[in-house]
């Protein structure tokens, strides 16, 4: 009887072209923006830079929007003969030309006399070049464009023309330096900082530092509102310095205490393993057990198709038709039903090997597995028999003669 073994092969492939056609509508990407940046006019250039760069990290960190690289905003203007900040064709051509679908740009400008400065944003459509959005001014003090309030400035601004929700800043300093930060318990770096995107409402600010005590600070921010706070630390007492709870000297490490594992654990969780790893074997065996079984059919038919269209073959070789291999004897015929038989019988052959290799294993996973789980549970029970059989051991605690009217004898008393 020839082999019967073969693994079918996987038609899961042909379900990709369909997969990847249903999942092309999840792949649409966010909305790309370029900020080219504001225009000084009459206001200190630092001031506008600042205020570019934030309205660049503030997108960036929202999620919503893709942030492409922008080049100068006077630059550009200049490159493409864009006379003012209205010429929305001319604005278009330039976005086109980086590869965003929407633009933000703006100006900055100063007041005679000082006093506030007033900011003028634009969201301009690059694909209709249209402008979709306009803040024709929004006053700002000099002081809310300084490094720790500007981050607040951007948030507002954002918030007003796309929609982004107002976030709030907090600028932390601390004397001494380079204390640890946490923000409602999660780490936030080191003093000085300034930490953006904070959602509106009550936070809670840890400042600690070794040697010195932990402050712990409630402060409430408002959406868009750039905060504030300064913490100066108090020298821990001589010998009390704040260990974060710990009793040892600072600098020092507490002893590691290593828990013993329990007698024979070990073993059992090896044979649990085992005995798991030989389940996953067996199944397989069986999948390509049962898989390869159906080929029986396919060999016969080809088999017999190769008898009955080559009868001079079939009786000359009637010795290897009665008990076939993969190789046929002396000049077989070159047709479609050989070439069938002799595949199946090939893949037969090797998932008969698989098969019997599986088994194999499944089987010396099982028996090492039962083996680790026997001795496991057996080192278990004589760890605690021997430890219960010490805790009851008798304590002799006295011995001594005794004699009565009818005889004598030895007393002895015990402790359990």
């Amino acid at each position: 009887m020839y082999a019967r073994a073969m693994i079918r092969v996987s038609r899961v492939s042909r379900l990709w072209p369909l997969l990847a056609a249903l999942a092309l509508p999840a792949l649409a990407h966010a909305e790309s923006v370029a900020v080219l940046g504001i225009e000084a006019e009459g206001a200190p250039e630092e001031d506008a830079a600042r205020l570019t760069e934030a309205l660049r990290q503030r997108l960036s960190g929202s999620g919503s929007y893709t942030v492409v690289p922008g080049k100068d905003y006077i630059e550009l203007k200049m490159v493409y003969g864009c006379a003012d900040e209205g010429a929305a064709q001319c604005m278009a051509q330039a976005g086109k030309s980086l590869g965003a679908d929407k633009l933000i740009y703006g100006t900055l400008r100063g007041k005679k006399g000082g006093g506030k400065l007033a900011v003028t944003l634009r969201v301009l459509d690059v694909k209709t070049a249209n402008v979709d959005r306009y803040i024709p001014t929004e006053q700002v003090g000099a002081d809310e464009l300084l490094a720790g309030a500007v981050n607040g400035v951007a948030s507002r601004l954002l918030a007003a023309l796309l929609g982004l929700e107002a976030k709030a800043s907090l600028t932390i300093t601390c004397t001494p330096e380079d204390a640890k930060i946490t923000i409602d318990d999660k780490p936030a770096g080191t003093s000085p900082t300034t930490l953006t995107d904070l959602a509106p409402g009550y936070h809670t600010v840890g400042v600690s530092k070794e040697g010195f005590r932990t402050r712990n600070e409630s402060v409430s921010v408002r959406a868009g509102q750039a905060v504030k706070l300064e913490v100066a630390l108090a020298p821990a007492a001589s010998g009390t310095a704040d260990n974060g709870g710990n009793d040892n000297p600072p600098g020092q490490t507490p002893p590691a205490h290593e828990e013993e594992a329990p007698p024979g654990r070990n073993l059992r969780i090896a044979g649990a393993v085992g005995l798991v790893l030989a389940g996953v074997a067996g199944g397989i065996a069986i999948y390509t057990w049962r898989s390869y079984t159906g080929l029986q059919d396919d060999a016969h038919t080809s088999l017999v198709q190769l008898a009955t269209s080559n009868a001079t073959y079939a009786s000359q070789q009637s010795a290897w038709f009665a008990s076939p291999t993969c190789t046929p004897p002396g000049n077989p015929p070159k047709n479609q039903a050989l070439a069938d038989y002799q595949q199946h019988c090939s893949d037969g052959q090797s998932g008969a090997s698989l098969t019997t290799g599986l088994w194999v294993g499944a089987g010396v996973l099982a028996i090492a597995g039962v083996t680790a789980l026997v001795l496991g549970v057996r080192k278990g029970d004589a760890t605690a028999e021997k430890s219960s059989t010490a805790s009851f051991k008798p304590r002799l605690r006295a011995i001594g003669p005794t004699a009565g009217p009818t005889g004598g004898g030895v007393t002895a008393s015990f402790e359990f």
